[in-house]
């Protein structure tokens, strides 16, 4: 039987499933069974997916998000919560969910096409289809997702 050192106490204790690498923070791996009375946590998959949008950009203030101005990314990513593909918690950890543009544009410049690479939650079974609908319906009019496409965990769109 395995046997790692209880942090708190400095005592050893049997193994509880912690592997090398694994977070010893009070948090388990997946493998590892809830204790009782623990909450199930709400795991749903993530995938790297490759949004083509398209804007009018007459009433928004560029592209890209800055504080207290409307932005284009602000309004997809209001989208991206409210349809439930990023948590809401996701505005001030983008980077956790490899949020990337491939170019950027500025106050009142329209755009027929650009690409916005994020991780969403969404099973890989969802049709792209159903993502692109469900966001059009949350977007205003002079914003629309024309696809979605998943791509590969290291995609970068500015290549």
């Amino acid at each position: 039987m395995n046997r790692t050192l209880d942090k708190v106490e400095g005592r050893i204790r049997p193994d509880r499933g912690l592997k090398r690498g694994a977070p010893d923070d009070g948090e388990r791996s997946a493998k590892q069974p809830r204790l009782e009375g623990e909450a199930e946590v709400d795991r749903v998959p993530k995938r790297m997916c490759a949004l083509l949008i398209g804007y009018r950009g007459t009433r928004y203030c560029g592209l890209q998000i800055n504080p207290d101005v409307l932005t284009v990314e602000q309004v997809v990513l209001d989208a991206l919560m409210r349809a439930e593909y990023i948590p809401p918690s996701a505005p001030g950890d983008l980077h956790k969910y490899s949020w990337q543009r491939a170019s950027r544009t500025d106050k009142g410049v329209h755009a027929a096409r650009n690409v916005l690479s994020v991780r969403l939650r969404a099973p890989k079974d969802l049709a792209d289809e159903t993502i692109v609908t469900r966001l059009n319906a949350e977007l205003p009019e002079d914003v629309r997702v024309f696809a979605c496409t998943p791509t590969t965990k290291r995609c970068n769109v500015k290549q």
